[in-house]
């Protein structure tokens, strides 16, 4: 298999091409991103996988006194919209897609390299611990 990445950033837009060839055909993916400001990002992509239909997808991402919103919808009828709040160590997010399929994750930094999370999903799932970094 061979693999290529080529990538350029010129005055707020980010470009990036990737592409690989294995024995299942040729894959390929254009990326574009441009920072519209200091809190709005768009994005843009198109992804060719070896043997499928190629899916364009278009988001914004925007950030604001903690606050954090990203919005992503591609032409195969997937869309994801994610909202989160951070305040010193504690964050909580939120994610939903078209499936309806939910998460929401609570975060807090404990010191010393430990966080505690929880979370809960649309599928009954939940949980909750502590992560060690050192």
């Amino acid at each position: 298999a061979n693999s290529f990445k080529a990538s350029t950033t010129q005055s707020g837009m980010a470009f990036t091409l990737t592409g690989s060839e294995t024995a299942d055909g040729t894959s390929a993916s254009l990326a574009m991103s441009y920072a519209l400001n200091d809190t709005v990002t768009i994005t843009a992509d198109t992804d060719q996988v070896a043997g499928a239909e190629s899916v364009q997808t278009i988001g914004a991402a925007t950030t604001l006194n903690g606050v954090s919103v990203s919005v992503e919808s591609a032409n195969n009828s997937t869309w994801d919209v994610d909202l989160g709040y951070t305040a010193g160590g504690f964050a909580l997010t939120y994610g939903v897609d078209e499936t309806d399929g939910w998460t929401a994750t609570a975060t807090s930094a404990l010191g010393g390299g430990a966080t505690f999370a929880a979370g809960v999903n649309s599928e009954d799932s939940m949980y909750a611990g502590v992560s060690f970094a050192f």
